[in-house]
């Protein structure tokens, strides 16, 4: 729990708030674009935003420690650099958490209901993708625009990126993270025609298993590089 307050000091107030303030314009837009009549469906358009915005905030979560040599305290104690790693990882996701019930918190004052949140929640499982690749990235990328640009390409260009593999016959894409990394997009009716021109089964279900082994894999890796990395 240490290292994890710590790593929210790093990050500072001023950036906390400013995200903060950032998604609440996000939310009113969207509040009055939808004529005042929010629903869970309008909400689910937020979580690529929240996606970007954990992403710019975070991409040099690792990258500039090491670059400014601050990681070299922690060599001074005996703290276990898997440990490090963790409570980085999961300061991005509790501050994600955090993003996630202001949205709810949100959503609830203008409707004075919570109802169909859950279907909020199981769509914004991807956030945590993006949260294992951000700090991935920032782990072998020195440059900081870099490491936030990509999961942002992925995001927004996922489905072109899908749906252009598809038509070079490359169906393994559907086992890969790209088509999942936002699941709003299987609330529409695009996924049902994806999948009926290219005989393909991409479903939120899968997309889910298909987040948590990237989840893990990214967490492995990311680790086991810090772990030997040359600090």
């Amino acid at each position: 729990m240490k290292l994890i307050r710590n790593e929210f000091t790093k990050i500072g107030i001023k950036k906390q708030i400013i995200s903060f303030i950032i998604l609440t314009i996000i939310l009113t837009l969207n509040y009055f674009i939808n004529n005042k009549n929010l629903t869970v469906d309008n909400l689910l358009t937020i979580i690529p935003f929240i996606g970007v915005i954990l992403t710019i905030l975070f991409s040099g979560i690792m990258s500039n420690e090491i670059e400014n040599g601050t990681f070299r305290f922690y060599l001074t104690k005996p703290v276990n650099r898997y440990k490090i790693y963790l409570s980085k990882l999961l300061t991005i996701i509790i501050f994600v958490v955090k993003m996630l019930m202001y949205t709810i918190l949100f959503y609830f004052l203008i409707n004075k209901n919570i109802n169909n949140v859950d279907n909020f929640l199981i769509t914004s499982v991807s956030l945590i993708l993006i949260s294992t690749i951000t700090i991935f990235l920032s782990t072998i990328i020195k440059n900081q625009s870099i490491t936030s640009s990509i999961p942002i390409l992925f995001l927004t260009f996922g489905l072109t990126i899908t749906e252009l593999l598809l038509r070079k016959n490359i169906k393994i894409i559907e086992y890969t993270f790209i088509p999942y990394l936002d699941l709003t997009i299987f609330k529409t009716g695009m996924i049902d025609l994806l999948n009926e021109e290219y005989n393909i089964a991409l479903s939120l279900n899968k997309g889910i298993i298909i987040i948590i082994i990237y989840s893990i894999i990214f967490t492995y890796l990311g680790a086991k590089i810090f772990k030997n990395k040359n600090i």
